[in-house]
């Protein structure tokens, strides 16, 4: 499951770096909500991406009643990937700077800081915004192979 969460990070994560976001990617700055996704066999998962007119970019993943024991609206983990996003055309990357997860069922105490990116995809990911919905097309990599994924956000800021 948490590699599912790294995958989906992942999405995002990638590239290398400017100081700022592309000529013409000002409608990329806001705060983007994704439908919640029901994962299986149980939990839910709930994604938030923020974007600054500076390029920093905020992906935060928080999963809901995933652990044995726990009610369906129990917090379980959240992580949240923290980089500089560069723009080229209707493509952007992620320059990542750390993930922060937090493992709330696991205690308040349990958190994990990543800074090491070496080995990570390279991969760019397409959008694209019509009105107040924001459509990213990525890879993610699943145990199999590279899966192109498809994600639908509404602008909530």
């Amino acid at each position: 499951m948490r590699f599912l969460l790294a995958s989906l990070l992942l999405g995002a994560a990638l590239g290398c770096g400017e100081d700022r976001l592309g000529p013409g990617a000002d409608g990329l700055v806001g705060q983007w909500q994704a439908e919640t996704m029901p994962l299986q066999p149980r939990g839910t998962m709930d994604r938030t991406l923020v974007i600054l007119a500076d390029g920093r970019s905020e992906n935060h993943v928080i999963t809901r009643g995933l652990d044995d024991g726990q009610r369906p609206g129990d917090l379980t983990d959240e992580t949240t990937l923290f980089g500089r996003l560069i723009v080229s055309g209707s493509y952007f990357r992620v320059v990542p700077d750390s993930v922060v997860s937090q493992f709330w069922f696991e205690g308040a105490s349990h958190q994990e800081v990543q800074r090491d990116f070496s080995g990570w995809p390279r991969d760019s990911t397409h959008f694209e915004i019509q009105g107040t919905q924001l459509t990213l097309e990525f890879y993610t990599y699943p145990a199999d192979a590279p899966e192109l994924t498809r994600q639908t956000l509404t602008r909530v800021q």
